[in-house]
Order: C-alpha cells, then structure tokens, then sequence
C-alpha cells in the first residue's frame, strides 16, 4: 500500500533548457554574449510544492564538445515527489548555475557570487503510472538568464581601504 501511494504521488518534469522549438542558454557575462561551456560550469534542480519547500532534485554539467550547445543543457526526466503526477499543480523549481571552481556546491559557491533564476509550473507534470501514461513536459516558461559575480564584502573594504590609503598619501 505504501509502494503504490509513494508511486502514484510523483510527478516528472524533463530537466533540460532545450527543446523542441524552444532555447533557453545560460550566460557567463550580463552582456549575455558568452554562453556556459566550460566543464566547470555545474546547474542544479531545485523543486518543491511551494516556493519555501525546494529540495535539490538534479545536478549535472552543461553540453559539452559543441559549440551550437554552447550554455545547455539536457539531463533527463526528474522526479518531484511533492507534486502529483498527471495532476494540474503549481510546483515551483529552480534553476542554479554555478562555477565549480568556486566551490563544489552552489551553496558553497554563493559566497562567491553566482547567479540563480526561479519558476513555477501550471501544467501537468508527467505521471508516468497514469492511465494512459503521460511524458515528462519540459520546464514551462524557462528563460535564458547570465551568471554574475557579486565581489566579497572583504575585497570591497580592501578597495576601499586601498583607495582612502592612496587619497591620504597624496595629500601629504
């Protein structure tokens, strides 16, 4: 009994910002003119029933050895155990992009500074034990969003320490 209600209390989603007819890259600058390639570049999937209860589901690297899938990337059908399957739900999820560089984790590399982007789903997510079985739909209304580096409080008073050092020095 509690295999089957585990079972059939699962909704899927397809975790992936490529699609038919659609393309949502993730950027490197906010100029938006240099997508993610490089290895080190990691992105997670966060989903949960509301805003406040995401749980990661996913993570994985970005679409390697191309050049036209250059910020993509593609990692299958996810389960979210929060939300119904085949059921018209409004789950939230959450993409995070990260540089690894900076840390294993994003949440070890948000110290860092990098750059998530949030979103909510209305349609029905894919129930796979349904009758009949529905597919895993793709992250409705996905957008294409930059990475950003928000420099540390400590290099910030360094600069500015440095700075009123410069200014104190020339008057003299």
């Amino acid at each position: 009994m509690l295999i089957s209600v585990n079972t059939f209390g699962q909704g899927q989603v397809s975790f992936s910002n490529v699609g038919a007819g659609f393309s949502a890259p993730v950027f490197a600058d906010a100029a938006r003119t240099i997508k993610l390639q490089d290895p080190k570049y990691k992105v997670e999937l966060l989903g949960g029933a509301t805003a406040s209860s995401l749980t990661p589901i996913a993570s994985g690297g970005f679409i390697q050895g191309n050049a036209s899938a250059a910020g993509l990337f593609s990692l299958g059908t996810q389960t979210l155990t929060a939300a119904q399957g085949g059921a018209v739900s409004n789950p939230f999820f959450q993409v995070r992009a990260w540089d690894s560089t900076t840390g294993a984790t994003y949440d070890a590399a948000t110290t860092r500074g990098t750059t998530s982007f949030q979103l909510a789903s209305t349609a029905a997510l894919g129930n796979p034990n349904g009758s009949p079985p529905t597919p895993a739909p793709v992250l409705f209304g996905m957008t294409s969003f930059n990475l950003t580096v928000i420099p540390e409080p400590s290099v910030i008073a360094l600069a500015l320490v440095g700075g009123a050092a410069l200014l104190f020095r020339r008057r003299k």
